[in-house]
C-alpha cells in the first residue's frame, strides 16, 4: 500500500499482536470456530463483512511476547475451571 514511510499490506493480521481502535474493538465479538478458523481469520473476515474496515499489516517491525520463552496457556497455570 502506498501512502505510508513504511511497508503496509491489507492482509489478515496475527492476533497475537494486533491494534484495534476502541470504536471497533466494542462492536465486534471476539470468537473463533471450526468453520472460519482460529481467531485471527474470523477478526478478519468479520472486521471486512460486518464494518467493512480492512485489516492493515505493518511489514517493517517484529513482535515478540515478553517473556520470549511464553508457554502455551495450557502450561501458564491459570485456572481454566468452568463454573457451570
Amino acid at each position: 500500500m502506498e501512502g505510508h514511510p513504511f511497508p503496509v499490506m491489507d492482509t489478515m493480521a496475527s492476533a497475537a499482536c494486533i491494534f484495534i481502535s476502541s470504536d471497533v474493538f466494542r462492536r465486534l465479538r471476539w470468537r473463533s470456530d471450526y468453520v472460519d478458523g482460529s481467531d485471527d481469520p474470523c477478526y478478519h473476515k468479520d472486521a471486512k463483512e460486518l464494518l467493512n474496515i480492512p485489516t492493515y499489516v505493518r511489514k517493517d517491525i517484529i513482535a515478540k511476547h515478553y517473556p520470549e520463552a511464553v508457554g502455551d496457556y495450557v502450561s501458564r497455570g491459570y485456572d481454566t475451571t468452568v463454573v457451570r
